[in-house]
């Protein structure tokens, strides 16, 4: 049996992205942004409880920002770990910063949560 490298394995599952968009592939897309000229706008579709993505910034010059649907919110811990912080509407975004990573789930009818990366932050 062939040895899959993880190039090849990202090339099955990822969707290149240079300009603004919105997220409503198959859960376990990654999203491979790579801003042209400006910071990219990702909108999460209103989509089913268990959806995941991944966004994965390739960007040296540019940040993705990641908005939730109308009506949604995006939740994670606290850099301190002692509290959660939020993004509920289109003045906050989620920013994935350069060389960054998110990993986010519908964790419920109106709540992402991001459950893994690093360089990303709250922002508005």
């Amino acid at each position: 049996m062939a040895v899959q490298t993880i190039e090849s394995y990202l090339t099955e599952i990822t969707v290149a992205k240079t300009t603004d968009f919105t997220a409503d592939g198959d859960s376990g897309t990654v999203y491979a942004v790579t801003p042209a000229s400006a910071d990219v706008e990702i909108t999460l579709e209103a989509s089913a409880v268990g959806i995941r993505y991944t966004f994965m910034n390739l960007s040296a010059d540019h940040q993705s920002k990641i908005f939730p649907a109308t009506g949604e919110t995006i939740k994670w811990w606290s850099e301190a770990g002692s509290d959660v912080d939020t993004v509920t509407d289109a003045g906050e975004w989620l920013q994935v910063n350069l060389f960054g990573s998110v990993t986010i789930l519908k964790a419920s009818a109106t709540n992402w949560a991001v459950v893994g990366g690093n360089g990303f932050r709250y922002n508005d």
